[in-house]
């Protein structure tokens, strides 16, 4: 018998599929759907590390957060956005998606999906700590 994790993890994976090149993530009955170009994860976490890489192997660019998306923000996705909507999707702490998620409304984005990957212990340098982790997508209102 699965458990919930188990499950969690396993229609995580599912939705990282979705990240392909070229792959459409519409909304139930919205008939049109955009194209992921920027994938971001959280380098405090094995996992979201590995799903990163597997993002920047189908050619998405990709970028690594430490749990601040400050520099991320005020560097790049603000100033793109600014431009023109941009589709994202990541692996990150509840926080980060929060934050993207407050800031995409502004920007005529908006979270389209978003799954609780499950819960992760952190490495490198910083004290050890177990968070949930969560798979989204953020993408443009009026194409989704």
């Amino acid at each position: 018998m699965m458990d919930r994790r188990t499950v969690l993890k396993l229609g995580a994976a599912a939705s990282a599929a979705t990240l392909l090149p070229g792959f459409a993530v519409g909304a139930p009955g919205a008939g049109s759907g955009v194209r992921i170009e920027r994938f971001v994860f959280d380098e405090r976490f094995a996992e979201a590390i590995a799903k990163g890489r597997d993002a920047g192997e189908t050619g998405i660019p990709i970028s690594g957060v430490d749990g601040d998306l400050t520099r991320l923000w005020y560097d790049d996705l603000s100033l793109r956005w600014q431009r023109k909507p941009m589709a994202l999707a990541g692996l990150t702490a509840e926080d980060a998606l929060f934050v993207l998620g407050t800031l995409a409304p502004a920007y005529r984005m908006r979270v389209v999906e978003e799954t609780e990957w499950g819960i992760a212990r952190t490495i490198g340098p910083t004290p050890v700590s177990e968070l949930p982790l969560y798979s989204w997508v953020i993408a443009p209102a009026d194409r989704v």
